[in-house]
């Protein structure tokens, strides 16, 4: 087995660079603080405990990986296993994102909404998210009919952005902005030393500055706090894409049923595979399942996530580290072992989407 000996160019001169997942400012905030999190109880659900522990995970082949195979020049490369977690994650929440934008825009049907003007849709927007607090038992009813009443509603609605019906590009944009994540990581920065995490943004009016400082574990608790329950829908189709109308088509004969039944076969791994690469493509503008070397096709052959596999082939590539030199435990995180360039391919788009 081989590793890559260099990163695939792009038609533009840029080049794939291997992730180096202990190398960011979130993952070495997580690994020094989830721990202390843990044990006192400050993670509110269960679900944040998980989706952590699998991001300190994500990337690092030493918690599983896939063997890509090229037929032509007969080399072998490894590919880490994602995380896939949602609204943590920055590299696995952006490619949801990408296919979320694919999703809405895939037939290309769009209808333009005449302008609503800000004096109806204010008052409307109150009356939705009181009527909403109210239900929840968040205000009381006279606590919201009060603010009903005010004058100066507190409210405000943005209507000024405006997508053309032809407009693909700007409605993907608009999609993908609805489930953008919570944060930037090439905003975020952490000294190991203070425990400080630095993010920086616009300048706010209010606060006269650019930046926000605080402790990484209070970091950790708010940034958790994004991260919705398991089977959580966090978007609610209304009009043309709600259910009932895409199941009117359906019957109607104007849409495809959508196939209920799954089926773990070869067509439905290479169906993943090539969604995966077509996403990986969208960003790179490159082939991902492209040889580096031969420039030939190249494709999974196999998924090893034995523990006792993973430290052998590892070991033999010069790749292995021992947990405690991969930043586990309590401390700062230890830095990324050398290693041979660019032996591990990986492909997580990281942009500045927040």
């Amino acid at each position: 087995m081989q590793g890559c000996m260099h990163a695939p160019q792009t038609s533009a001169g840029r080049v794939y660079r291997p992730r180096k997942p202990r190398a960011t400012a979130l993952y070495q905030c997580a690994a020094r603080h989830a721990p202390e999190l843990k044990a006192s109880g400050r993670f509110g659900r269960g679900v944040e405990v998980n989706v952590v522990e699998r991001f300190l995970a994500c990337g690092d082949p030493q918690h599983g990986f896939a063997k890509i195979y090229c037929d032509r020049c007969r080399q072998t490369w490894i590919l880490a296993f994602s995380c896939k977690a949602r609204y943590f994650c920055p590299s696995c929440h952006q490619k949801r994102v990408l296919a979320y934008g694919e999703w809405v825009d895939a037939d290309g049907g769009f209808t333009v909404l005449p302008p609503i003007p800000r004096k109806v849709l204010e008052p409307w927007f109150r009356a939705e998210v009181l009527g909403l607090l109210r239900r929840e038992g968040l205000v009381s009813e006279t606590l919201a009919g009060k603010m009903l009443g005010w004058r100066h509603t507190g409210f405000s609605a943005h209507n000024a952005v405006r997508v053309g019906a032809r407009d693909a590009s700007a409605r993907r944009s608009l999609v993908q902005y609805m489930l953008r994540a919570p944060f930037s990581l090439e905003k975020m920065s952490y000294d190991p030393e203070s425990c400080t995490v630095i993010y920086r943004s616009r300048m706010h009016k209010t606060l006269t500055r650019n930046f926000q400082v605080m402790h990484g574990a209070d970091w950790l608790v708010q940034l958790c706090a994004h991260i919705p329950d398991r089977f959580e829908h966090l978007v609610r189709y209304a009009g043309w894409y709600s259910n009932r109308s895409r199941g009117k088509r359906r019957r109607m004969g104007a849409e495809p049923a959508e196939d209920t039944t799954r089926k773990v076969d070869v067509r439905e791994a290479e169906h993943v595979r090539s969604t995966w690469a077509r996403l990986i493509h969208k960003v790179y503008e490159v082939d991902p399942l492209e040889c580096p070397r031969c420039k030939g096709p190249m494709r999974v052959i196999a998924l090893i996530d034995d523990a006792a596999v993973i430290r052998m082939i590892l070991t033999h590539l010069g790749l292995w580290a021992p947990p405690a030199a991969a930043g586990r435990g309590p401390g700062p995180p230890a830095a990324d072992p050398p290693r041979p360039a660019a032996q591990i391919l990986t492909y997580h788009p990281v942009p500045d989407i927040a």
